[in-house]
């Protein structure tokens, strides 16, 4: 069933809606008044106290570039993740502005969640979620490799690390480190994770060197390693000119 056979079967709801017609593509034959009737029936549709209306409307509408920006913004506040989550998500018609003042204003249950999802996410949108500590929502930030991450907020990320545990194998998968983060990144995570730490394409010389330490350091101390870093001299690089990007 489509959602506007969906919408069109819900108590309250205008039944002259067709949504296959009422997000045409501005042009000429289009009047303002149509656009705007359609934006007004939409808007409606927005607030409608029938949830699932509400949620179907997102779900419809979550990537259409040219929706009515007011609508999308009215959704995305949606008290009930079912309806704000698809549009935080997934709506190309939020800037950061807009997703700067959802943050602010303190979306629904999950929402920062949804937020930290969003295909290329920006370097403002991720600064504004970490500031918040939400545990969850930088999880999700870590492990979505189009999100612009910079090399300062990535720093206070992995000083507050030790504490989440569900920070660290997104952040030791993350397309690029910093040097300084790989090597205080090998001192926590589990055996696991230092072994993948060791198998990036991307660690310099130095670097290397210093997750090796601390394999040694760990096995000296009577901590249990994978096998394939129990004995760090016996690692190879991969020559640099074969190396693929991290």
């Amino acid at each position: 069933m489509s959602a506007s056979d969906e919408l069109g079967g819900a108590e309250g709801l205008p039944p002259s809606i067709s949504y296959g017609e009422a997000l045409p593509e501005p042009a000429d034959e289009v009047t303002e008044k149509a656009r705007r009737s359609t934006a007004e029936a939409l808007d409606a549709l927005a607030r409608d106290q029938i949830t699932r209306v509400r949620q179907v409307l997102a779900d419809t509408l979550k990537d259409v570039a040219h929706a009515p920006a007011d609508v999308i913004n009215l959704l995305a506040r949606d008290s009930d993740i079912a309806v704000a989550g698809p549009v935080l998500e997934h709506s190309p018609v939020l800037t950061d502005e807009d997703l700067l003042r959802i943050i602010t204003d303190v979306p629904a249950d999950g929402g920062l969640d949804a937020i930290s999802r969003r295909l290329g996410v920006g370097g403002d949108v991720a600064d504004a979620i970490v500031a918040i500590e939400h545990v969850s929502a930088i999880a999700e930030l870590l492990g979505n490799e189009s999100a612009q991450i910079r090399e300062q907020t990535l720093d206070t990320i992995i000083d507050r690390a030790p504490n989440h545990e569900s920070w660290h194998e997104p952040l030791v998968k993350r397309p690029q480190l910093p040097p300084r983060g790989v090597t205080r990144l090998a001192r926590f995570v589990a055996d696991s994770l230092l072994d993948v730490l060791h198998r990036r394409q991307d660690l310099d010389d130095d670097t290397l060197s210093a997750v090796k330490e601390e394999v040694h350091r760990r096995l000296e101390g009577g901590g249990r390693s994978p096998p394939s870093v129990r004995s760090p001299s016996s690692w190879t690089r991969t020559p640099r000119s074969n190396w693929r990007a991290g």
